[in-house]
Parts: C-alpha cells; structure tokens; sequence
C-alpha cells in the first residue's frame, strides 16, 4: 500500500508528505478513504505558508455514482447515502482511536490526543490533535515543538494501526 501512497498527487502535483505516508496507507488499508494529508509544516517569518502547523488526514468516502448529473430529490437522496457512509466510517475511526488510547497511558500533554473533526456538509472528516488548531497563532519556535509531539502521537497511532493489522 505504501507503494500506492507514493503514487498519489494532489492538484498541482505535490505528492504525500513523507511523514504523513505510513499513515494514509494504513488508513487505506482498514478501508478509510484519504482525500488530503499534511505531515505539519511551520512556516518561517516572511515566507509563503506551505500548510498548517501539524499532522491532519482527511477522509470522505468516494463520490456516489450519478452525483453529478442527478438533480432535486434523487440529489438529496445521494446525498443522505453518502453522508451515512461517511458516519460509518467515523464511527470505525472513533473506535480504533478508543481503542488506541485504552492501551496507552497518558503522561503527555492531553491535547496531543487525536480526535475525529468534522470537516464538510457531507460528513467528511479530519485526523489531529486535539488542540492543533490553536498553534497557527503561536510564534515559529514554539510552533516548531508542538509539532513534534503532534507528529509523535499520529506516528504512534500509524504504529499501533500497523500492530493491530499484522
């Protein structure tokens, strides 16, 4: 799967991060469908911002059949489909993540934890921290150190994913 991984390009071209591969591959291989990752970048003063300040996956399941072309009530009823596929997944995640951290002790920083994000009308949904969000506002330095540990804690949950599958 890390092989598909290194295959996958966004829209201008850019390939997955390397810190962020092994988990968009083990996300694909329990079935989750990965529509954007960032392995975390901190942006130096000056320059243009490259991504966010910490690790995110988004996940949404592929676009129905016919979305496209239907209209009205058909539309809606897609619609409602997709986003119920959608919630089965989150709820996948939310499961492994309970599971993740019933067998880990938490004598770190609380919001390192990950959590599910919702993240479009459809139901798609993000993988971070839980306070990740709130570092875009700190100054470089401090950003830089937040980032490891978020970048520990999704590599941590990669290993354990990767555990549980073998």
């Amino acid at each position: 799967m890390l092989a598909t991984v290194e295959e996958i390009t966004d829209k201008l071209g850019q390939r997955v991060d390397e810190r962020i591969k092994e988990t968009v591959a083990i996300l694909l291989i329990y079935g989750f469908n990965t529509i954007g990752s960032c392995e975390g970048h901190v942006t130096e003063e000056g320059k243009h911002r490259r991504g966010l300040p910490y690790p995110w996956v988004d996940i949404c399941e592929p676009e129905p059949e016919g979305w496209k072309i239907v209209k009205g009530k058909e539309k809606e009823k897609l619609k409602e489909e997709w986003r119920r596929k959608n919630f089965k997944k989150r709820e996948k995640l939310i499961k492994l993540l309970e599971e993740f951290y019933q067998k880990r002790r938490t004598s770190y920083e609380y919001e390192v934890i990950l959590i599910v994000s919702n993240i479009g009308p459809i139901g798609a949904f993000r993988l971070q921290s839980l306070n990740a969000e709130s570092t875009e506002m700190l100054p470089g330095d401090e950003q830089r150190k937040k980032l490891s540990r978020y970048q520990k804690e999704i590599k941590d949950f990669t290993e354990f994913l990767l555990n549980k599958y073998l």
